[in-house]
């Protein structure tokens, strides 16, 4: 059988489901229905079926009871590889981007980047005397800095200017922003300084401070994710 080439239209529809299952809109274990979904798109329902065994591949959505597809959740031995994998690309990446900034490479969107996480995990302010508007207030405030944080460590990936790290470390960090989403609701205070350390180093242009510093993050940011996880289980 020949590879079948997606055309512009169904890969737009494979990418928005994918975003959805990726920002939590879609939730673990919820079904998939091509009717549903073609309306909520607003496309016909052939993109959507030829989207399906794409996002099936990929792994972001899996075979349900009886006819039709669910997305996918994370399993304990997924979120370990996630991060044995991280511990060694993340690293890379780091150090390739602060190696590159000794050399000369723009720093002013991973400022502007690091800015924006300092900033949104100080951002809950909300009513504290109103549990309940203090618990929205919790909940924007991680997503904005599980958002914030993505967002740094892209500019660290694109400061490294390797094309296949890039594209090695894609699927890598979508993942990472599923289980935000999905699995655990991080308490982005015990991270912001990690994240202060790394792209301090990289700002700086220390190769080897950023590499330690990634590393450090890594394992700490693995420890958060599997108490988290123990506590739902």
């Amino acid at each position: 059988m020949s590879a079948v080439i997606p055309n512009s239209l169904s890969e737009r529809v494979f990418e928005r489901i994918r975003d959805r299952i990726i920002d939590g809109t879609l939730a673990p274990g919820e079904r998939l229905r091509e009717r549903e979904l073609a309306a909520e798109l607003e496309v016909s329902r052939v993109p959507v079926r030829e989207a399906l065994p794409r996002l099936l591949d990929a792994g972001y959505i899996a075979a349900g009871p009886g006819r039709g597809t669910v997305v996918r959740d994370f399993d304990r031995a997924e979120v370990i590889e996630l991060f044995d994998v991280r511990a060694h690309l993340d690293v890379l990446a780091a150090e390739s981007a602060a190696r590159n900034v000794a050399a000369g490479a723009d720093t002013t969107a991973l400022a502007v980047a690091l800015a924006a996480v300092t900033a949104r995990a100080t951002s809950d302010d909300g009513g504290r005397s109103d549990s309940a508007r203090a618990e929205v207030s919790r909940t924007e405030a991680s997503d904005g800095a599980t958002a914030a944080a993505a967002v740094l460590h892209a500019e660290i990936v694109r400061l490294a200017d390797n094309s296949l790290l890039t594209r090695l470390l894609r699927p890598v960090l979508d993942m990472d922003r599923r289980l935000a989403a999905h699995a655990y609701r991080e308490d982005h205070d015990e991270a912001v300084d990690e994240h202060r350390s790394l792209a301090g180093a990289i700002l700086r242009g220390r190769p080897e401070a950023a590499a330690g510093f990634a590393r450090a993050h890594v394992a700490e940011a693995r420890q958060r994710v599997l108490d988290a996880l123990n506590t739902t289980t």
